[in-house]
């Protein structure tokens, strides 16, 4: 190839902002001048290239967007240290199909077996599908939009929670309060759930969460009666327990995902918490 024409495909692909096919050029040039590959296999390469680095960049930027506190995927879940966990029934979850059909899903479990890995791992798997995700934990969540509610910008503020496909509450149940963290918004229990035994808030349903939060943050208002069971009903739950090291399930704090839709998700009760 002339010096000429080098420069003038170096210049449309600098215009075109092709900066990994202008990178790996002088490469795929060689290799096509020594014979090793036709000019349709060099155009392929050129483009495989820029497009792979370009889906690397967008999830990045989309993981970087979505608050997650690290990135971590269903391969690197220890599934030796929690064997009673359904291998197939996450994998299923991470097909998304759950986003799709509006569906919550809640990770039930005590302190300690990978709740917040599990979530965690279902939010990188939505952002690889392009999909608008967002992690905050139920205080950080409860905090900023009272904070917004006391300035009078509620309704500017509940956009951004909605907005997104994917939204993961974590710490839903954590009584105990963490350096550098809000107070928790859901109080402590009287005493603590045993393995076997139902949990409250899954008898109560998860609206009774925002039932409690609503009465901390609004004591002085009158109780608003519960949403009309065709809510509930668009938003059904998935419950997956998270059991104990060694196998045993068991009941505690819990992670809840979900798709982020419409009015569902209120400030009280989102949908995402179901």
């Amino acid at each position: 190839m002339s010096a000429q024409l080098l420069d003038q495909v170096t210049q449309a692909l600098t215009r075109l902002r092709l900066p990994r096919a202008l990178a790996v050029l002088p490469t795929v040039l060689a290799q096509a001048e020594r014979g090793e590959s036709t000019l349709l296999d060099a155009l392929a390469t050129l483009l495989g290239e820029e497009a792979a680095a370009r889906e690397t960049r967008r999830l990045k930027t989309t993981l970087s967007m979505s608050h997650l506190p690290a990135v971590k995927t269903l391969e690197d879940f220890d599934f030796a240290f929690a064997p009673s966990v359904d291998r197939a029934r996450l994998q299923a979850l991470a097909s998304l199909d759950f986003i799709r059909r509006k569906e919550n899903v809640v990770f039930l479990g005590p302190p300690g077996v990978g709740k917040t890995h599990l979530a965690i791992a279902l939010a990188v798997a939505a952002c690889q599908a392009g999909l608008q995700t967002y992690f905050t934990t139920l205080a950080e969540l409860v905090t900023s939009l009272l904070e917004a509610q006391r300035r009078g910008a509620l309704g500017a503020r509940l956009p951004f929670y909605c907005k997104h496909a994917l939204l993961i509450l974590d710490e839903v149940g954590d009584p105990a309060p963490r350096p550098g963290r809000a107070e928790p918004a859901v109080p402590a229990r009287e005493r603590p759930v045993r393995a076997g035994e139902p949990h409250p808030d899954v008898q109560q349903g998860l609206p009774g969460v925002g039932r409690r939060v609503r009465g901390r943050g609004h004591r002085q208002r009158a109780p608003r009666s519960p949403a009309p069971s065709r809510d509930r009903d668009q938003h059904p739950r998935r419950l997956v327990p998270a059991p104990r090291p060694g196998g045993r399930p068991g009941a505690g704090d819990d992670r809840a995902v979900g798709p982020s839709h419409g009015p569902a998700a209120r400030p009280a009760a989102p949908a995402p918490a179901g």
